[in-house]
């Protein structure tokens, strides 16, 4: 095994990665980046930082000792890092946190200082939980340690009726009007406007748009939670179903990817899971497909 690191080397490393967290916190405190990623913690979450603190060669029990039993030992450790650490084990777990379980062995508290500056942005717009309670607390936390939502569009928010109220909440106000020239005014001769255009509202507020990345692991059949099986449903994800599916209804089939509905106000939680049709269409694709692979196979022996 490797020597540990001299108190110069950590040091020196210690202000490496201060300075590159404290590098990042500064690009993303501008208005324009603050509030396009929520939590930013849980969209840095370091899975290799849970598996040095839980799946070290020493914590699984192996050794470089030059022994028969030491050989034997090692391999039912190694069998438990493969059962427990590829197959079963979950990466986030529940007791997992991206603001105080994830930061390094031994890290600086300069790391932990910093995480807690993140948590200081708030949420992307003043009552963003209530307006979508299902997801508050615990799908940013435990197994969900590493989802977060991230801005993908913009909502009216047609309760907000003028310009000042609209930027006050830090929203976006368009005015509806279009600006031309005299010439071009030529072009388009003044008619009179039908009762749609009359009642029609002048200019809109729009507040952003998020969608939910679920990073939670296991695969489809939620049995397994290691970092294999949570990889094989990560590959079936990217495939044209499935991105056909998040373009056509703003949800990938296997709901690790959602566009949340445009709401206002306070909403009762509801989280009943919603069943994409999709899933079936692709499933039955897979079947499909490996009976027409077989059934070549058979006739070409």
């Amino acid at each position: 095994m490797d020597p540990p690191p001299s108190s110069a080397q950590k040091n020196a490393k210690d202000q490496r990665d201060i300075l590159h967290a404290q590098t990042e916190f500064i690009k993303r405190s501008n208005p324009g980046s603050k509030h396009s990623v929520y939590p930013w913690n849980n969209h840095d979450y370091e899975y290799t930082n849970y598996v040095k603190k839980h799946f070290t060669p020493e914590q699984m029990g192996i050794s470089d000792a030059p022994c028969v039993s030491t050989f034997f030992d090692d391999i039912y450790a190694f069998k438990d890092m493969i059962s427990k650490g590829l197959i079963f084990g979950a990466i986030p777990s529940a007791q997992s946190n991206s603001d105080r379980t994830n930061l390094p062995p031994g890290a600086p508290s300069g790391l932990a200082d910093i995480k807690q500056k993140y948590k200081e942005f708030g949420e992307p717009y003043s009552g963003f939980s209530k307006e979508y309670p299902e997801y508050f607390p615990h799908m940013l936390q435990g197994k969900h340690a590493s989802s977060y939502f991230i801005k993908t569009g913009n909502c009216p928010a047609p309760s907000i009726k003028d310009p000042d109220t609209c930027k006050k909440r830090g929203f976006k106000w368009v005015d509806n009007k279009v600006a031309m020239t005299p010439k071009q005014k030529k072009f388009y001769p003044k008619q009179t406007p039908t009762p749609e255009e009359e009642i029609a509202p002048a200019s809109h507020c729009f507040k952003p748009r998020y969608s939910y990345v679920d990073n939670k692991p296991g695969d489809i059949s939620g049995v397994f939670e290691g970092i294999i099986p949570t990889l094989s449903k990560e590959m079936l994800s990217l495939n044209p179903v499935s991105f056909m599916n998040i373009l056509m209804s703003g949800a990938s089939p296997f709901g690790d990817f959602k566009q949340l509905p445009c709401r206002e106000g306070f909403q009762n939680s509801d989280p009943s899971p919603i069943v994409q049709p999709s899933i079936v269409i692709f499933l039955i694709l897979v079947i499909l497909s490996a009976i027409k692979y077989f059934t070549s196979t058979g006739s070409n022996v």
